[in-house]
């Protein structure tokens, strides 16, 4: 008797699930319909499962459907979906890559030291203490093959037009495995490039531009829509191109904090 009934339930879960909804929540066909569709309803779970409330949901619904479109809010989320990703990913590599700098150094007899600030015009400072010379450093990781520009806040694009001789901008490529940021990994993989002063100036040059506009006491007619903090734009190939790899700038540093 048991089987039977069994059997019959598994020959017929769909129809009395959608009856047992019908009965219970009364929800329309269409919705029912959705919910039996693998790919449907692994969205609707999803749904459930996340941290936006319902409010928020709804309104990102009614912006899609106003605009008629949903590639403009998928264009603006993935510019600042990948500059998250940068952050995120900068705050593991910060420790690696402070770490692999110490060994560089003391692997040829050297006692600097490295501090990681991760904040600012720079993200490392490395100091000489026996003649207090300082190196900055400004790390930015990118996807691999990624052909978008670099991002650079205001204060980091200011330091860097200064061409500085003991400033340099380091890059590393972000391994498809987020986990195999190994010694090895950022050895070959970090590049360098100094004295990129020209990269910067006609971004910089537009953002004094804005700051002006914004300071000035003068009423502007000028409407500017941001989602985030202003950024320099500097295509990352010419930057790329011309760089130099990870025993290179331990080099050029080295010269630089012995006062050679």
């Amino acid at each position: 008797m048991a089987e039977e009934h069994l059997n019959y339930f598994f020959r017929n879960r769909d129809s009395i699930y959608v009856e047992v909804i019908e009965k219970n929540g009364g929800l329309p066909v269409d919705t029912i319909e959705a919910m039996q569709d693998p790919e449907k309803r692994t969205i609707i779970e999803r749904v459930v499962n996340s941290k936006l409330s319902a409010s928020d949901l709804n309104a990102l619904l009614d912006a899609a459907e106003e605009l008629d479109s949903i590639d403009k809010l998928l264009n603006q989320a993935k510019e600042l979906q990948e500059e998250q990703r940068n952050f995120n990913y900068l705050l593991r590599l910060g420790s690696t890559v402070e770490e692999q700098v110490k060994k560089a150094l003391e692997g040829i007899g050297v006692e600097m030291s490295v501090q990681h600030q991760g904040m600012g015009a720079f993200d490392f400072v490395v100091r000489n203490p026996s003649n207090g010379r300082e190196f900055f450093l400004e790390l930015k990781s990118f996807e691999h093959q990624s052909q978008r520009p670099l991002r650079f806040a205001p204060s980091q694009a200011e330091k860097a037009q200064k061409n500085e001789p003991n400033y340099a901008i380091c890059l590393l490529r972000r391994p498809d495995d987020n986990n195999s940021l190994s010694e090895e990994y950022v050895h070959k993989n970090l590049f360098f490039k100094k004295q990129i002063g020209t990269y910067f100036s006609d971004g910089y040059g537009d953002y004094l531009k804005l700051q002006s506009i914004k300071n000035s006491s003068k009423e502007s007619r000028l409407h500017v829509v941001l989602l985030g903090d202003e950024r320099i734009e500097v295509d990352l190939k010419p930057i790329i191109d011309q760089s130099l790899g990870f025993a290179d700038l331990t080099a050029v540093m080295l010269t630089y904090l012995r006062g050679e």
